[in-house]
């Protein structure tokens, strides 16, 4: 059988994880804060809104203004983008 190769079986997400987050110390990849509040503000849960209230103030003005489009873009309105332009 021969097998095809597509573009991305040789794709490296090195990139791609320096732009969405970092490492810890020992490796292990993690999202940034604002990429995880992304994802969180589809629908929070109050362990979400905490963890908003939280990562709010450690936020840049970069990771804000995007976390502020991305948000807006994805789900429209949305309650947090009132507090992260503050």
């Amino acid at each position: 059988m021969t097998r095809i190769h597509a573009p991305f079986d040789r794709w490296d997400p090195a990139p791609l994880i320096s732009t969405l987050g970092t490492a810890s110390t020992a490796g292990v990849p993690f999202l940034a804060p604002d990429v995880q509040l992304y994802y969180k503000a589809k629908a929070p849960r109050p362990k979400d809104e905490e963890d908003f209230d939280t990562v709010l103030p450690l936020l840049t003005k970069r990771q804000r203004r995007w976390l502020v489009d991305a948000i807006t873009k994805t789900y429209g309105p949305h309650p947090w983008t009132k507090r992260l332009e503050a």
